[in-house]
């Protein structure tokens, strides 16, 4: 399973400083979770991933396949 959420920044044209920024989070954290340097996610965070970027946790989210 991996985190989605450079492709969705480059499809809002967004980067990642913005985004934490926008949901409060530490920029090296999130760039963390970015890059798949990262074993989990907390819901709060996922949550907060959605709402600002307007998506589901399905789009954040991928399988391997």
């Amino acid at each position: 399973m991996y985190i989605n959420i450079n492709q969705i920044l480059e499809s809002q044209n967004k980067t990642p400083y913005w985004l934490a920024n926008e949901i409060g989070c530490d920029y090296h954290s999130l760039l963390k979770l970015c890059n798949g340097q990262t074993t989990g996610i907390s819901f709060k965070i996922l949550q907060q991933l959605c709402l600002t970027l307007k998506c589901s946790p399905n789009d954040i989210l991928k399988v391997n396949e």
